[in-house]
């Protein structure tokens, strides 16, 4: 099983970090408080936390853990993506140094029901917004979707032959 703490309360989500055991987690689609001040994002401190727990974070595309209008330009989406990209990434160097890129994804909620600056197609908008922030390839892949990939196979029982985490590199 994984757990995911997307539409937890900041309190059961602490609750939940302080008794962790051990099970593979996410915060499948958040945004962070340090670069928009909403209820619905994480602390810092949280952040830290998850990251130490070996959580991974999904940072969400849609304009709430923005705070984004929903006719901002698809331009502003990517700019405030790639920002707290870089914060979540730089919160998590703190806890595992060198390393900050493995706990942080895409949490892109494409289900028709929050306003999103842009489709699917639009994240090769945010791939050239990463390249432009100074992120190599390799990280940019591991947030496009090398990270979910490990968490998946880490996180979901298997019935056939062990799958080696490689399978995740071409993400």
């Amino acid at each position: 099983m994984i757990i995911d703490l997307a539409h937890a309360s900041a309190a059961t989500i602490d609750d939940f970090l302080d008794g962790w055991t051990g099970a593979t987690f996410v915060v499948s689609h958040t945004g962070l408080r340090s670069v928009c001040d909403n209820h619905r994002n994480l602390t810092d401190e949280q952040v830290r936390h998850i990251v130490h727990a070996g959580g991974l974070i999904g940072i969400g595309a849609w304009n709430v853990p923005l705070c984004l209008s929903r006719s901002a330009p698809a331009a502003a989406y990517v700019d405030r993506i790639v920002e707290s990209i870089r914060r979540a990434r730089a919160l998590a160097d703190g806890e595992h140094p060198g390393h900050g890129q493995d706990y942080v994804a895409l949490g892109s909620d494409f289900d028709g029901w929050v306003s999103v600056g842009f489709d699917a197609s639009g994240w090769s908008l945010l791939t050239e917004g990463l390249l432009r922030a100074g992120l190599a390839e390799a990280e940019i892949s591991r947030i496009m979707g090398g990270n979910v990939c490990r968490l998946l196979l880490r996180g979901l029982p298997r019935n056939g032959p062990p799958l080696s985490p490689d399978l995740c590199e071409a993400y």
